[in-house]
């Protein structure tokens, strides 16, 4: 096999040699964030480090793998020192160990959203009233604000770049209430978030503007700009949301609706801005400033101004991750047509990984990092084997099977961690993403036109093409999303298949490439253990018998999980209901698929009774409950006045749930009642759901 022959995947260090910077770097970055070192022993040993390693150096040893080790260790420690900067545990001067009703002020370092009439921001926190009379005092640390919008008039009153001054009234962020539930605790913490801050309108009083970085602050003007002529001229509204998306990376107007008509299909990754779109940017660029080419002096200045017009649109784009490698690539490659020197593409990937990590170390921990990352490693290493395997002779077929082995390749990378996040697999993404590619690919170009349209008639035309052609991807996709099993849902894999698989890959590639019979076996030794563990996790699933009391916000919800059988009864209206998504979906579609569920809406206050795996459950609002001899559990809602004691007694193997339709000062009550009688009461606000496997 010829393809096998030529060494396609040469991954050695002496060709990529930005991963001896990237692997250890990495390495220092886990280590930071999940296990606890002394953060001035970290300093002492980059300074003892960087001192062997400049010894090492000028004294040219006779053994080079000293300096390798010496080098790699060095790189380790930075990481990791990186990293701890921003982690509570190591800083004597964060303000989440200050007393509460300080005054803290701070400089807001995202665009605020808004939303619910209330904003939502994150604040980079610089001084504090406690530590203002210490002589050099200063105060660190980063915080998710809510500010409650006090009239009814929308206005744009927080922006990115403004300084700002209030109390502190901080409280940790909580963590999962329910199984399976996102992790919003650790996903703020990979952002260096651990507190949260609920402001009155009247607490917080703006002292500046554009306190923050410049270029950013007018890229968020002009993208602000940008939004509303879009949502002047794109009258559907499903539209505007695509277009607000797709080219300036805006996801805070997007539905569930249109969200899930993506995800389903395995196109979401078209509504996040990333290297394709910066790709079309610069194809664009590059075409139209080709004719400058005929000039001795024009290859120069089309470089840098196509490099300039990159950067301007990641800037307008908000700075994503994905936005950011991509742009990065770009100018490496850039760069090298300046000086005509050779590109390894690798290399580059890496070198742009390292950057990225060295400003924002937690950047490793975000999905949208890992996905294009992933993908880009995928097309780099698996596409060209495809490509020697088979590519037809004919331009259009060649065309055609090359997107299909471009999607086939990102997909084998990336499709672990979707399923290690979401739990789910679009069987149909190849047909989808082949139906509405070149489409998407004319919106974007339209959308960019549009935006850069001065005349009004020409704009109103322009928005009714792409209100038309926006339409009608959205209806194929949705079509797409309805056929049969276009979704495969409640998939669990645990980090141990995650990296099985990721392991299983490797060993594949590898043999493949160097033709080592030894890879190829441990990799189908790999595959066949992973496909082992996930047969057994889903027998378990399947024979899995249970029962499920959510802790909700609003409403209560109840499951019963029996050998793939399940029925949810709740007070909310239907499995759709955005808060029966959050907290129940995750879980329950492990079980059953949605249209599979049973579900029972409870509309009343008048109590009812649940049967739960042959356990009865009664649902008590406000009125007395029945004889309850017979039931095992009550669920006590909304200050019910009935006298509690006298039923505990009565009913000795009943156990009262308390859920968060009750005020506090009625929970506090029922808690003094609750140390009378500890294993009678179970408090749902606030606390983990109830789960009861049966044995």
């Amino acid at each position: 096999m010829a393809y096998l022959e030529d060494k396609l995947l040469d991954v050695t260090l002496s060709k990529v040699p930005m991963m001896r910077l990237l692997l250890p770097f990495t390495l220092g970055i886990l280590v930071a964030q999940y296990f606890y070192i002394p953060f001035f022993d970290c300093i002492v040993l980059i300074l003892i480090l960087l001192f062997v390693l400049l010894c090492v150096f000028i004294k040219q040893p006779i053994v080079t793998g000293v300096f390798t080790v010496f080098f790699s260790l060095f790189t380790f420690f930075s990481g990791l020192w990186i990293t701890a900067k921003s982690i509570p545990t190591y800083q004597d001067n964060h303000f989440s160990k200050l007393a509460d009703s300080t005054l803290l002020m701070g400089v807001i370092d995202e665009e605020p959203v808004f939303k619910n009439k209330s904003y939502r921001f994150f604040v980079n926190v610089t001084w504090s009233a406690a530590t203002a009379a210490a002589e050099g005092g200063s105060t660190s640390g980063r915080l998710l604000a809510y500010v409650q919008q006090q009239d009814d008039v929308h206005q744009r009153q927080f922006e990115y770049g403004d300084k700002v001054l209030f109390l502190k009234r901080c409280i940790p962020v909580e963590g999962p209430k329910n199984p399976r539930e996102f992790n919003y605790k650790q996903y703020l913490a990979y952002v260096g978030v651990y507190d949260q801050c609920f402001i009155q309108q009247s607490a917080i009083q703006i002292l500046a503007k554009n306190q923050r970085y410049v270029l950013r602050y007018y890229a968020i003007n002009m993208r602000h700009k940008l939004l509303e002529k879009y949502k002047r001229y794109l009258k559907i509204p499903e539209a505007y949301q695509a277009i607000a998306a797709l080219i300036l990376g805006y996801r805070g107007a997007l539905d569930q609706h249109v969200k899930d008509a993506f995800s389903q299909t395995g196109t979401i990754h078209i509504l996040s801005v990333s290297g394709l779109h910066v790709s079309m940017v610069f194809a664009c660029m590059a075409y139209l400033l080709q004719v400058l080419d005929r000039y001795s002096w024009g290859r120069v200045v089309r470089i840098v101004f196509i490099c300039m017009m990159v950067w301007i649109y990641v800037f307008l784009t908000g700075l994503a991750a994905p936005i950011l490698r991509a742009g990065i690539m770009l100018s490496f490659y850039l760069v090298s047509m300046l000086f005509y020197r050779q590109q390894q593409p690798l290399n580059t990937l890496f070198a742009s990984a390292f950057f990225i990590l060295l400003c924002a170390p937690n950047a490793l921990f975000q999905v949208g990092f890992q996905l294009s990352y992933l993908a880009m490693l995928g097309i780099m290493l698996v596409f060209p084997l495809f490509k020697a395997f088979y590519m037809p002779k004919n331009k259009y077929l060649a065309a055609l099977f090359g997107t299909c082995y471009v999607g086939m390749a990102a997909q084998l990378f990336t499709a672990p961690v979707v399923i290690y996040y979401f739990g789910q697999f679009p069987t149909y993404f190849l047909i989808a993403n082949l139906g509405i590619g070149y489409c998407v690919a004319a919106v974007m170009y339209l959308g960019l036109l549009l935006a850069c349209c001065p005349i009004v008639s020409l704009s109103i035309v322009l928005g009714q093409i792409l209100d038309f052609m926006l339409l009608g991807i959205f209806n194929v996709l949705r079509r797409i999303a309805n056929f049969p099993f276009a979704t495969i849902d409640g998939i669990v894999w645990t980090a141990t298949e995650l990296l099985l698989y990721y392991l299983a890959l490797a060993l594949l590639l590898l043999g493949l490439c160097y033709q080592k019979k030894l890879y190829l076996k441990l990799g189908a030794l790999s595959v066949a253990l992973l496909i082992t563990l996930c047969v057994a996790s889903s027998i378990q699933q399947q024979q899995y018998r249970g029962i499920r009391i959510y802790t909700l916000k609003q409403g209560f919800a109840v499951a019963s999980i029996a050998s793939g059988k399940v029925v949810v009864v709740s007070s909310l209206d239907s499995l759709r209901h955005p808060a029966l998504r959050y907290s129940l979906f995750p879980d329950v579609k492990r079980y059953a698929r949605m249209e599979d569920i049973k579900f029972i809406f409870y509309a009343g206050n008048t109590g009812a009774t649940v049967d739960l795996l042959g356990q009865k459950l009664f649902v008590m609002d406000r009125l007395s409950p029945p004889a309850l001899h017979s039931y095992r559990y009550l669920l006590w809602r909304h200050n019910n006045s009935s006298p509690i004691e006298p039923i505990i007694v009565k009913n000795p193997a009943l156990t009262i749930l308390v859920d968060g339709s009750n005020t506090a000062s009625h929970i506090d009550r029922l808690k003094k009642v609750a140390l009378k009688y500890p294993h009678r009461f179970y408090f749902l606000n606030n606390n983990f759901a109830y789960v009861w496997p049966e044995d």
